[in-house]
């Protein structure tokens, strides 16, 4: 495991948390999915690489295909899909979309799991790596869950807490702030792109995101 060794003093913390309304209200689904494809997808492949170095993560996954297969277990087994496409070359972690990227950090990077287990609902004062990562995919969950618009209140709640637990993630494992100020920067963009809508959507019928 690579030891990063930052002063992480002037990351600000999670009062600077935008609380102003959407510009865009018609537009917070397709914002929210856009967070989850972009911000979040690059976070969770940021955190991969530090646990596993990215020469050795074809190893590792190829070591433990059978056991990270029978947690994809859903229509496409995704696993042994990426790995007959991959297989005589290298794979990286952008080559592993957001379902993915869950299943390899919580089985292979050696990561404490949250007070109540990984897969579950982590407690409140439960701030710990993984209650971070288990909370980003439990809001992907509720993202999905809606089936139309998201009113303003719910994609405050839900823009909010991701903000907080992307905080979180990046202090403790990436020590720096690049994230957060991504999170930002996408809440006050105008022009929001609708393909994210789709993209996420077709992780509805997968397991665990």
């Amino acid at each position: 495991m690579t030891t990063i060794f930052a002063d992480v003093m002037d990351i600000p913390g999670p009062s600077a948390i935008p609380t102003c309304a959407s510009k865009n209200p018609s537009g917070n689904r397709a914002r929210l999915c856009q967070l989850m494809m972009t911000v979040c997808v690059d976070l969770f492949r940021d955190v991969l690489d530090f646990y596993i170095e990215p020469a050795e993560l074809h190893t590792e996954i190829k070591d433990n295909l059978k056991n990270l297969s029978k947690m994809a277990d859903y229509k496409n087994n995704d696993f042994f899909n990426y790995f007959h496409i991959f297989g005589r070359g290298i794979l990286s972690s952008k080559t592993l979309g957001l379902s993915l990227l869950y299943i390899v950090i919580r089985s292979l990077c050696c990561i404490p799991q949250p007070t109540n287990g990984w897969g579950s609902c982590p407690e409140t004062d439960d701030r710990s790596l993984a209650a971070s990562i288990e909370r980003i995919r439990i809001y992907g969950i509720k993202i999905l869950d809606y089936s139309e618009e998201i009113n303003d209140t719910d994609f405050q709640y839900i823009w909010q807490n991701l903000r907080k637990d992307i905080y979180e993630l990046q202090r403790l494992v990436l020590k720096r702030n690049t994230y957060a100020e991504a999170v930002d920067e996408l809440f006050f963009h105008e022009h929001i792109s609708t393909r994210y809508i789709d993209r996420f959507q077709r992780l509805k019928g997968k397991k665990l995101v």
